[in-house]
Formats: C-alpha cells, structure tokens, sequence
C-alpha cells in the first residue's frame, strides 16, 4: 500500500468504498458518498478563510460529524489538523493557541465562551453540539487539492513526551497512514461494510483519531461517534447500530460491566474490543471475556499499547493470547531494549523499550527534547516505559516517565507542581500516584504545615488552570521532602512512605 499521500487521499483509496454509512451520531448519517462531498465543502470553506498547505487548523471539538469533516478537509489543503481537549482550562487553550498559532479554530457550544476569546487572530467556526453545521465558514469556493508525499506536518498531537512533561507532537500524514495498514494487517479479521466501530475515545487522542476514525474510515466500516462516554449511551450505541467493534480504556470496560442489561443478545454483535490506554487488570479482563462468551458474542479483550509519538497502537495482544498479556508489536515495529546508556539488552533483561518504525512522529513543537536514541545506526524512538522481550513478545513493568493514568487520560505531575508553586506558600511539593479503593488518585505531597483550607485553595487553584482530571485527590502535608543523592526529588521513597 502506498502511504505517501495525504490522509484523506489514502483513506478514499485503502479500500473499495460502498455508498454505506461512513460517520453517524445519533440522528446524523453521513453515507461515503456524503461524507466526501462535505470534506470538499469544507475544504472549499476553510481555503476560502485563509488555510493554505502548512497552516494550522485547530479543533476543540468532541467526537462529533463535524470534526471528522473538518479532519479530512485539512488534509485536502495540505494543511495540519491539530485536535485539543474541548474541556481545557482558559489557560491551557490560550498556551495551545499561542503554541501552535492556528489559521482557523473550530469550537463549540460547550467551550464557545471560555475559548472564543483566547483565538489571537484566528477565524472562528462555531460547529454546535446539538445540530450539524458550520456556522462562520463561508461558502465553499475552488480550490486544488493538495497533493504531496505524505512526510509533512499532518496532525499536532497532545503527548506527555518521553520523560513525562506534556508536548505537542508533529506526526506526518505518511506515519498514520502506515499505522493504519501495519494494524490492520496484523490482525486477522477482514473489516468491512459489515463493521461499525463504536469510536469511545477522543478525537484528540491518537487511538481515537487515528484508529477510531482513519482506520475505521479506511476499511470501510462505519463510525459511530460518541461524544460523550456513559455506560448506558455506550450499551445503547451497540444494540442499536449492531457495533462489531470497539476501542476503550479499561474504566469504560468496568462502567460497561455495571451497566445493566451489559449481556445477552444486546451485545452479541461484539467481534473485536481493543484495550489501550492504561493496563489491562487480569481480573477485569476475565470478568469481560466470561460476559462476552456468555452474550454469544466473539470478542475478547485484546490489550495494546502506543504512545502519541508513535501514532498510537503499536503492540497488541492476539485473541488467543494469556489473559493479561501485552503482546506482541505490530507489523514494520521493531522492539529494542536498552540500558540508560543506550545499550541493547538480551531478551529477559529489563530496560527501556525503544522503537524503530515507518510510524514515527517528526518531532515536538517548540522543544528540544531528544526522544530518539541511535543503535547500530537506526534511530530508535525512545517510550519511557520499562519492559522486557522475549523475541516480540513484551513484558509491561512500569513507567520510567513521570507519567500518571486516569481514566485513561495523560496527567502530568510536573505540571500540578508547577502551578501548585504559584501559591505564595506552596514552595516545595511532589505528586505521586495512589491506589485508593482500586482507583488510582493523585496525591499532592506539600512541605510545610497547611490548613484544610489552604489545602482546598490548592485543589481549586489546579482545577481552575489545568483539567479536572488533574486535581490532587489527596493533599499532604509533610516535614522535609526525601532527595536522591544527587538532590533529586526522591518519589520511589515518597510512594512507599504513602
């Protein structure tokens, strides 16, 4: 398959398209047919406001029609398509919007007011939650389509970098193109007309983009978009579309279970269900692979794993492998693991997994982090994960980044702690990851004796400038902060003092 050619041109290409429905939500049907007669509309729209091969168009959007619309009408320009949560605070929007400088922003009726005016100059194109439309892009006007080769800047992704502090990742329309297919071929099981994939995550997440929507949209299958995930709207969503497929984290897994009338007939349509986001307990795996067997259904829950900087999958566990396993690395992904010097260790030997791919990202924006290492001449990107291998076959151990997953979602201690500091009596903290209850929370360590109040002040202070995924649950006051030997903050030692 050739991947040197824009998103939208390979997704029309990859496969015969049937005049079935591509995209739905709710009421809306977009056939394929439709669908690209609205990317064109668009693209005319936004070539109209300005956009041109390499300028950005920022989304804040959820996982609705339009945002698919608009995804693929950036490709047609050669522009970037450059998804953001549609939940960040004011101040992580305006820090974006100066980041990436976007042409155009598309916003909604859920962030309009907050978001619309932080833009700094970009054309606005309010697309509401409730209704399907463009309000604020002009009437479509001519245009020629980009044609290229598929390595320029394509999407701007949100990633936690590889040692855990947040970056805007550039990835090229060739890499997700590659992805898509080095997935697909590695599972077998031909997706078609047949298949509707349930698209649970976000847009702004690789999985969700690149796999719920490119891929989905590349084979053929239909999309059914779920803005907002509930246990209930999901069960919904699958008895009424007859949903084949499905990709989650494994909280939307555990809401799914609790969901009453998760079983039976309802469900039975279920073929493929893919895990990502967070580790895959054994026990949550047994419980939704007995339901699902129970249902009549064939699916079981096949854990993955990929970071942004990558596309996002890159290993995945076969249907018929242990409960619990992480699998095995997707085709043209070749795994390595390395020491802290870069060395390659043997299989069995714990180390860094780093990986060499036709899937990688160009870089970050506005960083000079140095995410690749070298090894016998072949760039290796490196993950910030500990693993072992035995051939393909990967072993998870644990984050070398400072990384923490809730509900899937990338949170960024280095970033609580900043702004916790802007406290005038928050001088030293850290942020560590607890279990409480089965439920991981992050708990934020402070030096010095702080009232209930001042502890409350510091949460509402986080929530009001980061996301709410990013509020301490716990908030600690504590004598001296433990240091490495070389002044560190020691957070092995502070985990095991909490």
């Amino acid at each position: 398959m050739d991947y040197n050619k824009t998103m939208y041109r390979f997704m029309r290409e990859y496969c015969t398209k049937h005049n079935a429905v591509a995209v739905s939500r709710g009421g809306v049907r977009l056939s394929y047919d439709k669908l690209d007669r609205e990317v064109r509309r668009v693209a005319g729209g936004l070539f109209k406001l300005g956009v041109r091969q390499g300028d950005v168009v920022m989304s804040a959007l959820p996982n609705i029609e339009q945002a698919v619309s608009l995804l693929y009408a950036t490709s047609v320009l050669g522009a970037i398509f450059a998804p953001v949560h549609p939940l960040l605070s004011e101040r992580e929007f305006k820090k974006e919007v100066e980041l990436q400088q976007p042409k155009v922003l598309a916003i909604s009726d859920i962030n309009f007011s907050r978001f619309a005016k932080h833009k700094k100059g970009a054309k606005v194109v309010y697309c509401p939650y409730l209704a399907h439309g463009f309000v604020g892009l002009p009437h479509s006007t001519k245009f020629d389509e980009y044609v290229g080769d598929g390595n320029v800047p394509a999407l701007h992704m949100h990633s936690g970098g590889t040692s855990g502090v947040p970056k805007t990742v550039v990835l090229t329309a060739y890499g997700a193109n590659a992805l898509v297919d080095n997935l697909l071929s590695s599972i077998p099981y031909n997706f078609d007309s047949k298949d509707k994939m349930l698209v649970t995550l976000p847009m702004f997440h690789g999985f969700g983009l690149i796999v719920g929507v490119h891929a989905s949209l590349s084979t053929d299958m239909s999309a059914v978009l779920m803005p907002r995930f509930t246990g209930k709207s999901a069960l919904k969503s699958i008895k009424d579309n007859k949903v084949t497929t499905v990709i989650a984290i494994p909280r939307m897994l555990t809401k799914l279970l609790a969901t009453k009338g998760f079983e039976g007939e309802g469900v039975s349509s279920l073929a493929n269900v893919f895990v990502g986001g967070d580790t895959l307990s054994k026990s949550l795996a047994v419980e939704f692979n007995d339901r699902m067997k129970r249902a009549g259904a064939t699916a079981v829950a096949q854990q993955g794993y990929g970071l942004t900087e990558i596309g996002s999958v890159c290993v995945l566990a076969p249907k018929d492998a242990e409960v619990g396993s992480i699998g095995r690395t997707i085709r043209n992904v070749t795994p390595l693991i390395v020491d802290d010097n870069g060395r390659a260790l043997a299989d069995g030997e714990k180390g860094e997994l780093v990986l060499l791919s036709n899937q990688t990202m160009l870089g970050y924006i506005g960083s000079d982090e140095d995410a690749f290492v070298y090894v016998d001449g072949n760039k290796y990107l490196r993950t910030g994960d500990i693993f072992s291998k035995d051939g393909n076959n990967l072993t998870f151990y644990g984050r070398k980044k400072r990384l923490i997953k809730i509900s899937g979602m990338n949170v960024f201690p280095s970033e609580i702690e900043r702004v916790a500091k802007e406290i005038s009596y928050v001088n030293e903290c850290a942020v560590i990851e607890r279990s409480v209850g089965g439920k991981t929370q992050i708990e934020l360590v402070i030096v010095g004796k702080l009232t209930d109040k001042q502890k409350d002040e510091v949460r509402k202070h986080v929530g009001k400038n980061l996301s709410h995924w990013h509020v301490p649950g716990i908030v600690t006051s504590i004598d001296a902060m433990p240091y490495t030997t070389i002044g560190k903050v020691d957070y092995n030692a502070l985990e095991k003092m909490y």
